[in-house]
């Protein structure tokens, strides 16, 4: 598919400038950069970023950290 974009003066100087670093064309380094944003965005998304007791989200978070420190007193 095709599409018309405008991009600033500025970042067009520095994509040539990947391009011409990494040898490829204008489409291809536009096309890595939306793939490693969709990804990027896609994980933060689904929270697979996150770790443990939270991650579920099933656990409110001020309700667990009152219980923690209930057990300080």
């Amino acid at each position: 598919m095709r599409t018309i974009v405008t991009i600033p003066d500025n970042q067009i100087k520095e994509i040539e400038s990947l391009c011409h670093e990494q040898h490829i064309s204008r489409s291809e380094l536009i096309r890595l950069s939306l793939s490693a944003y969709i990804s990027s965005h896609k994980a933060l998304r689904n929270n697979d970023t996150a770790f443990g007791i939270l991650k579920c989200n099933s656990v409110d978070a001020i309700e667990h950290q009152d219980k923690l420190r209930s057990e300080w007193e």
